[in-house]
């Protein structure tokens, strides 16, 4: 939006892979980190849980054992999973914005 000429030279097939196959690391590495916190875990006789799907916060209710090192895990993840996307988003609207107020004419800017 601010380079609407260059989109095409910045927007590239082989940038957009890039891009893709970012977000799918970026998502195997949380899970990879969940499970191993999860797989220590000691889990007590419970042969059902009443769940549609199987989440983290059921297993860790079940769990025998301490699971507080796996519950700020999860925390911290989410936490990081949200914030970052969330901050590039802001940091984009507020460079639109700042690109927009600095085009000299009223008309310009419409």
């Amino acid at each position: 939006i601010c380079y609407p000429l260059r989109y095409p030279a910045i927007m590239s097939s082989h940038f957009c892979a890039q891009l893709s196959a970012g977000c799918w690391t970026c998502g195997l590495i949380t899970s990879a980190i969940k499970l191993s916190f999860i797989g220590r875990l000691k889990y007590c006789r419970i042969e059902k849980i009443n769940h549609y799907f199987c989440d983290i916060s059921p297993l860790l209710n079940i769990s025998c054992t301490d699971s507080s090192m796996a519950e700020l895990a999860d925390f911290i993840l989410a936490l990081i999973v949200i914030m970052v996307p969330l901050c590039i988003v802001i940091m984009s609207y507020i460079l639109i914005i700042s690109t927009v107020l600095k085009i000299p004419s009223a008309q310009g800017r419409k």
